[in-house]
């Protein structure tokens, strides 16, 4: 249903604006491959990408930039800064190591509350 709900945007914004980077929200990795099938240029995954063992493998054969996240929402930026090195040590650590292609970038997402959104690029 996701599919059906996202892609035919994503072609229709690719046709009309080939140069526009369009960005796709989802954790489920057929709604990936669809989407990078269709043109996406990145995909943020709520999981981190860690929730399904076969999307590193094949996300690292793409041309797509990755957007990671981790979600603080409901804690107070304290909080949130102490859930955040340990994010980073499990959650970076395996996309670095994949022998990413270089015209993708890798960036992290830190939401800390509805008013605070952090992102920042890492890897290009």
């Amino acid at each position: 249903m996701e599919i059906e709900r996202t892609i035919p945007y994503i072609k229709q914004i690719k046709q009309l604006y080939p140069d526009m980077a369009v960005g796709i929200d989802t954790y489920k990795l057929p709604v990936m491959k669809a989407a990078i099938d269709a043109g996406v240029d990145v995909i943020n995954d709520v999981n981190s990408f860690t929730d399904d063992p076969e999307k590193l493998p094949y996300l690292a054969q793409q041309r797509v930039g990755l957007l990671t996240m981790l979600n603080g929402a409901g804690t107070t930026l304290q909080t949130c800064q102490k859930k955040c090195i340990p994010f980073l040590k499990t959650t970076l650590k395996p996309l670095r190591m994949l022998e990413w292609p270089l015209t993708a970038s890798l960036w992290i997402k830190v939401s800390v509350t509805p008013n605070c959104l952090t992102a920042s690029r890492i890897s290009s």
